[in-house]
């Protein structure tokens, strides 16, 4: 655990527009779309689904699949709500990922899905009560958050990664009920045509 400000704030310029700032040498994960983006984005949720053996598999044993090498196959939640958060990103930029062309309908349901059950309720989960410090803007006579003012203590995500990276999934080991071996992507009942490999 850690201590740490965020890195993300909004403020507005002298000419009275809003805008975003960041800290300066921080990764960006918002704004125009980019391979940049894009590859911070598969960096912090190259994690989703990993395989557990031995004692990394031992509160888990029985209440997962078993692949046939023995290990067991398991999502992580936090890379799943990233996974999912980047989702609702990419939504906001149809024209450049192509997604939601051919039937809009299951994919609408994905992110109201995701902004009901995996941002709001997880944020209601843990209800995190930092005190957010206000400022009073002159300009403008009112007060304002002062976002990245406010400290958080924080696990150590990059840690995380390291340990979800010691249990790559191996994706040749998908059984099927018929004996064939599946093809390692997560597959959803009405997705959108497309599962995940990991962070993609």
């Amino acid at each position: 655990m850690y201590t740490t400000t965020f890195s993300s704030d909004l403020d507005w310029d002298e000419n009275g527009t809003l805008q975003r700032l960041s800290r300066p040498g921080s990764k960006q994960s918002v704004g125009d779309p980019s391979p940049e983006i894009d590859a911070n984005w598969k960096h912090i949720t190259n994690g989703v689904v990993v395989d557990l053996k031995g004692e990394a598999a031992e509160t888990v044993i029985g209440k997962t699949y078993q692949k046939p090498d023995g290990s067991w196959y398991v999502g992580i939640e936090a890379f799943h709500q990233l996974h999912c958060l980047n989702m609702i990103r990419r939504s906001i930029h149809v024209d450049y990922y192509g997604i939601n062309k051919f039937d809009p309908h299951p994919y609408k349901m994905h992110i109201e899905r995701y902004i009901d059950a995996l941002i709001r309720e997880s944020i209601m989960c843990r209800a995190e009560l930092t005190f957010i410090p206000m400022e009073f803007n002159a300009k403008y006579r009112s007060g304002r958050p002062a976002f990245v003012a406010r400290e958080h203590t924080c696990r150590n995500f990059e840690k995380i990664l390291d340990w979800a990276h010691q249990y790559p999934v191996n994706e040749t080991l998908f059984v099927l009920p018929d004996g064939t071996v599946g093809d390692g992507i997560i597959h959803f009942d009405g997705d959108i045509g497309r599962g995940f490999r990991g962070g993609n």
